[in-house]
């Protein structure tokens, strides 16, 4: 993707080890054990791949959901999102983020199951 000039950062979340990641999917049990075998084992070459230079832009270890959440920030915005938006983002990704955030992830609950684990995705605390 970034051979086609797209406007995007490029970062890669992953677990301190391979162990953890492996409890992380394993701790709602919503997998299947090929899943996660097939998910371990494509994370092996994401790590890999996170240890060239230059492939990705930044590389966050996820040990701790809140200093994760912020370092991204950080790096996406050049600051937190309790600081505001930067101007660039504008007054209607502002507003969008404000009905986001009232919406309490609603668009993400199908009958109490999480859409992105529906569609085998990880999500932030997954990783």
């Amino acid at each position: 993707m970034k051979d086609v000039n797209y406007s995007a950062r490029f970062v890669f979340l992953t677990a301190p080890t391979m162990e953890e990641l492996e409890r992380r999917l394993r701790l709602n049990n919503t997998f299947l054990e090929e899943t996660v075998q097939a998910r371990l084992e494509g994370a092996k070459d994401d790590i890999m791949h996170s240890e060239i230079e230059g492939f990705y832009e930044k590389v966050i270890i996820n040990d701790d959901l809140t200093s994760t959440f912020e370092e991204l920030e950080q790096f996406l915005f050049g600051k937190t999102i309790e600081d505001g938006l930067p101007v660039a983002f504008g007054e209607e990704t502002a507003k969008t983020t404000e009905v986001i955030e009232e919406m309490d992830e609603v668009p993400f609950k199908a009958e109490g199951i999480n859409a992105p684990e529906i569609m085998d995705v990880p999500m932030i605390s997954d990783i």
